[in-house]
């Protein structure tokens, strides 16, 4: 059941993300949002996160109980490096700190979570449990 229709196609509903049925990630307060494809395939979830100018170690991946946290920290260097100062008549690059938070379900393996970082998207590879089928035993009456 839609509780919200957008009538006006060009401009989204600023309610339209928190009424998105089956989401499964919920935002830092105060946090950059970076974009999220989640793709399903038979054996696995693999989350592919939008985040260019980042480095492999400015991720940390946590998991606390069936929560995946992962954060991005850009690095803050001491020394600033001399640049020549730049008129932007327009600048909507934003490299920022992120923070998203996904709930996992039961049927992840949790001891086999990988993640690779490649030209600006970090993948996380959440394979699935494998279903063991119960067998039908007879038992013999004596």
């Amino acid at each position: 059941m839609k509780t919200l229709q957008n009538t006006n196609a060009w401009l989204p509903s600023i309610f339209e993300d928190l009424l998105k049925e089956g989401r499964i990630d919920t935002p830092s307060h105060n946090a950059v949002l970076n974009h999220v494809n989640i793709i399903e395939n038979e054996k696995d979830f693999v989350l592919h996160i939008l985040a260019p100018g980042f480095t492999k170690k400015s991720f940390e991946i946590a998991l606390d109980k069936n929560a995946l946290s992962v954060t991005g920290t850009v690095e803050k260097t001491d020394v600033k490096e001399e640049k020549p100062t730049l008129n932007f008549t327009r600048k909507e690059f934003m490299v920022k700190d992120f923070k998203r938070t996904f709930t996992l379900p039961e049927t992840i393996d949790v001891d086999a979570i990988s993640a690779n970082y490649e030209n600006g998207i970090l993948a996380i590879t959440l394979p699935k449990k494998e279903i063991v089928a119960i067998k039908k035993k007879m038992v013999e009456i004596s």
